[in-house]
């Protein structure tokens, strides 16, 4: 947590209302978050630049300056943006502010494992994170075709492990592995071997659908997460098996099962999932 729904809402409110801004400051509070770099010369790399975009990145959020430098943060479990009028007083936790000609950017880290890198634009894919995330799901290079040739090249791995290892496609963590397996009626626990055609189809379906459904209500929140506003996200409200250990199957009205996979928790339908 975030996945790619939450750091795609973040991602996109960013972009609408920083994109254009002149970097006037920074403070740097806790410097556990920066990657290679000092305070010092990260808060002098930006200052005076010019913000040119934010967009999404696997599960980093990047921003591209004018000065042909790209920050990457990536939030790991609990990394957080707060967008807020200067000059309001930073809330615990914070770990960097930047401080715009029209507003103020917080980064907030409650377990302090999120990372920040300063690269130059032009090596973005150089970086031990991005070089290593592979096909981003909700782009147009995401096609059935591909989908396929991936999957049928790892026929001995389980399918909740392919989901969630982000070199095969990236962006998916273990709230959405779960809703998109159930959704398409397969148990975590099958090897890719042992699906058929049609299952691989409806995997590739489920994907699209429950990730573009968690982005259009800006994403789950259970607990750190939210977004650019300090706001809640909506998706939580239409999961159907994570985390409802207590509740019963929307499909058969079964008791949702809880089992470790890896060391994490997989939800499912027993009745549902095959």
């Amino acid at each position: 947590m975030p996945e790619l729904p939450e750091v795609e809402t973040i991602s996109r409110d960013l972009n609408s209302y920083i994109s254009g801004r002149k970097i006037i400051s920074a403070d740097v509070y806790d410097s556990r978050n920066l990657k290679n770099i000092s305070s010092e010369l990260f808060i002098n790399s930006i200052t005076g630049t010019t913000i040119l975009r934010v967009y999404r990145a696997g599960k980093a959020c990047v921003w591209d300056l004018s000065n042909n430098l790209s920050i990457i943060f990536h939030l790991r479990m609990t990394g957080k943006f707060i967008i807020q009028a200067i000059g309001i007083q930073s809330e615990k936790h914070t770990m960097i502010r930047i401080n715009t000609d029209k507003e103020d950017i917080i980064f907030i880290d409650i377990r302090k494992f999120a990372t920040i890198n300063l690269v130059k634009t032009s090596e973005l894919n150089s970086n031990n994170y991005i070089k290593n995330i592979g096909i981003d799901p909700t782009t147009e290079a995401f096609t059935i075709e591909y989908f396929r040739s991936i999957v049928n090249k790892l026929p001995r791995m389980n399918i909740k492990q392919f989901l969630l290892e982000q070199k095969h496609v990236t962006g998916i963590g273990n709230i959405y592995a779960s809703e998109i397996l159930f959704a398409s009626r397969i148990l975590p626990t099958r090897l890719i071997e042992g699906l058929s055609k049609t299952e691989i189809n409806l995997l590739y379906t489920s994907i699209i659908t429950i990730l573009n459904k968690a982005i259009e209500l800006r994403g789950t929140t259970f607990s750190d997460y939210r977004d650019s506003f300090d706001k809640k996200g909506g998706f939580q409200n239409e999961l159907k098996v994570y985390n409802n250990t207590k509740g019963k199957c929307s499909n058969c009205n079964n008791t949702i099962t809880k089992i470790k996979q890896n060391g994490r928790s997989t939800f499912l339908c027993s009745q549902c999932q095959k």
